[in-house]
């Protein structure tokens, strides 16, 4: 593994790029929920969506690091998913039904490839100003930040003003502000390890909630009404768990555990 991905000529090793790789799976892992959930407006089945996202990340992910050694991540890219939703097949199918939607996208691919094959593409990304490159990448950004904060609570749709402060009083609103203050001080304590301990943070936090009286989601349902021996492991491992992502995260966030290079991993 040392001589096929040329760790040591790299200035890298196994344990950083592990590292690496789980802090930028868990940066991108929304787009496994994200993307189905947007395409789903349109009718395009949640789950066969889901299954497509992940797979083409997967297969596309293994591809890039076997194949050009490069440590760069790709997956659905977030913004045309929204056009095809809304403007393409429209919602819930106003325009045309989703397969032909679909469809579009596999002639759209076919021409991108040929484009690549060409150097054509190349060339067109060439004639973009770079003030225009930068502005997409910070309305895409826009774009999926809105995404986050509308999921959380944080903000929430409005008829006039289009959008609004959420509800604070429900507790979920409350996680998502605790997991971004958590990334926050990461980031000012180890910027490369920030997104990854801020979100190995959240979950053991929200399943303590979930857990707590007074507080059912369905999917507690079934393990919450189990006798009372079961509920007592059930608490020692709510208990647990915010314990064990606190120690998660502060080793992440530890200088010693920094890649040495955070850049690498950005997500495509």
């Amino acid at each position: 593994m040392e001589s096929f991905f040329k760790f040591r000529e790299r200035g890298t090793d196994l344990r950083t790029e592990v590292i690496a790789g789980i802090a930028t799976f868990m940066t991108m892992a929304y787009i496994i929920f994200v993307n189905p959930g947007i395409l789903s407006a349109a009718g395009v089945p949640f789950a066969g969506a889901a299954t497509a996202t992940a797979l083409g990340a997967a297969l596309m992910c293994i591809c890039m690091g076997l194949i050009t050694n490069r440590p760069f991540a790709l997956a659905s890219g977030m913004g045309l998913n929204a056009v095809v939703t809304f403007s393409v097949i429209g919602f819930q199918q106003a325009n045309v039904p989703w397969q032909v939607g679909m469809s579009v996208i596999f002639i759209e691919g076919l021409i991108i490839l040929i484009l690549v094959l060409t150097g054509l593409r190349e060339a067109v990304m060439n004639a973009i100003p770079l003030d225009l490159k930068r502005a997409i990448g910070v309305g895409i950004g826009l774009f999926i930040t809105t995404i986050g904060l509308n999921q959380g609570g944080i903000i929430r749709p409005a008829p006039i003003t289009l959008v609004s402060l959420g509800d604070f009083t429900q507790p979920y609103v409350w996680v998502s502000l605790i997991g971004l203050g958590a990334i926050l001080v990461f980031m000012a304590l180890c910027a490369s390890r920030a997104t990854s301990s801020g979100a190995f943070s959240l979950p053991p936090l929200r399943l303590s909630y979930s857990a707590s009286p007074g507080y059912r989601t369905p999917w507690l349902r079934h393990w919450t009404s189990r006798p009372s021996s079961h509920r007592s492991s059930r608490s020692k491992a709510v208990w647990l768990s915010p314990r064990c992502s606190l120690l998660c995260s502060l080793w992440l966030s530890s200088p010693s555990c920094s890649p040495t290079s955070s850049t690498r991993w950005a997500p495509s």
